[in-house]
């Protein structure tokens, strides 16, 4: 490599984030693929080596199998936790996969995703055919693959669960004191697979005291992001915020949405304008547990068995941990379950691009779901509801997090 190239490489963002991993190998302890697949591409360590040995010119060219090779990351984030440089693999693979597109091309599956997500007219026909599916047999004929639908279990207790407090009982993020316009951001899975938990969402978010309006909304950007498509997303965001920025508050159901939201500033910061619009949104963003805790709702009991899933984007991206456990300890009989916070290995469409080793990862997922003798599964993603899904069954069902919370329906 000559001297003019090594130059330009050294003032790469990317490759001075790169030459931060030392090798030390503790990504290799918490990676989910590595645990089921032990390569060492697998881990952060290899794929970052890789990414390093094609920017700095020793891998001369980014080939198919390189862009695999970016692509084979859950971008569950558990790696940056352990790192001791703290290096944020999810951020490097992501701008790796954007850079290989923009060069050697997007795959067809992902520019169909890309286009199918980010098309309200799509996504509405791909609502009345899921919704039609989800009526027969499909979802349990295909294995999990669609996601069923279910609706929330019945409480013995009348009445919605009220309002008590505006402040959240144990610190943290507190609510605007006159913040009553609520935007409730419907996101594509909700929207598409879950209507009937994003229907559960708004009631319990009415019931702790909400204004709630239902605008329509563009997809977050992060199917679009996450394998490179960054225009796209951009695009997306934009308009997500025109939309969305009148509101004093933004709740989303969804942890990957509200991650994305949240992340409007950073993709968007070459643009100063935008930029300062997309931080003014940011900090407007909640998810829903965190805004219901903060809010002082209290759930009514039900006579259930409860475990959770913490999804990545939740929990490592935004550090809502406590909050959905706080509310299910009140509604339910809670079981915490070990490695909560491990990948159910659904992460968007990896599990339909990497079906063998996403189904090993969730069987791990399941044997401690089922170990905790829980009658239902929750979690606060709908990317991951589509994922548990396929193991529910046997006494064990999956739900949304507002679906067990949620004030029963008039008439039930």
């Amino acid at each position: 490599m000559s001297d003019i190239e090594k130059t330009s490489s050294q003032k790469d963002d990317l490759v001075s984030l790169l030459n931060q991993c030392d090798r030390c190998g503790a990504c290799t302890r918490v990676c989910p693929l590595y645990e089921v697949n032990a390569l060492d591409r697998a881990t952060a360590r290899g794929k970052l080596a890789l990414a390093k040995a094609y920017l700095t010119g020793v891998i001369p060219e980014g080939d198919k199998t390189l862009q695999e090779a970016m692509e084979y990351c859950l971008l569950c984030g558990a790696c940056s936790e352990v790192c001791p440089s703290h290096i944020m693999t999810a951020d490097a693979m992501v701008d790796m996969r954007q850079r290989l597109g923009q060069k050697y091309g997007y795959s067809l599956f992902h520019r169909a995703l890309s286009r199918g997500m980010a098309s309200r007219g799509l996504r509405a026909l791909g609502r009345l055919g899921i919704a039609a599916a989800q009526k027969m047999a499909f979802p349990r004929l295909t294995g999990g693959l669609l996601p069923s639908d279910p609706l929330a279990p019945s409480t013995g207790h009348p009445g919605p669960a009220l309002l008590q407090s505006r402040e959240r009982p144990t610190g943290g993020r507190s609510l605007p004191a006159e913040a009553r316009q609520l935007a409730y951001f419907t996101g594509c899975a909700m929207g598409l697979f879950f209507p009937k938990a994003a229907d559960a969402s708004v009631r319990t978010l009415t019931a702790a005291g909400f204004q709630v309006d239902r605008p329509q909304v563009d997809c977050c950007g992060l199917p679009q992001l996450a394998h490179g498509l960054a225009d796209t997303a951009k695009a997306l965001a934009k308009e997500n915020i025109q939309t969305l920025e009148a509101y004093d508050l933004i709740v989303t159901d969804c942890g990957s949405c509200a991650s994305s939201l949240q992340g409007y500033p950073a993709l968007l910061a070459d643009e100063a304008d935008w930029a300062l619009r997309a931080t003014a949104l940011s900090q407007k963003i909640w998810s829903f547990s965190e805004i219901l805790v903060a809010a002082g709702y209290h759930p009514a009991h039900r006579d259930l068995r409860v475990t959770y899933h913490d999804s990545c984007h939740l929990n490592r991206g935004l550090g809502v941990h406590e909050a959905p456990r706080q509310l299910l300890t009140e509604a339910t009989d809670y079981i915490e379950m070990d490695r909560a916070d491990r990948c159910c290995g659904g992460s968007g469409s990896f599990g339909v691009e990497h079906p063998a080793i996403s189904k090993k990862i969730l069987a791990l997922k399941e044997k401690d779901a089922r170990a905790t003798g829980a009658d239902v599964l929750v979690a606060e993603c709908p990317s991951c509801l589509m994922q548990l899904g396929k193991m529910a069954g046997d006494g064990l069902q999956v739900m949304h997090l507002s679906q067990v919370i949620c004030p029963p329906e008039e008439g039930i």
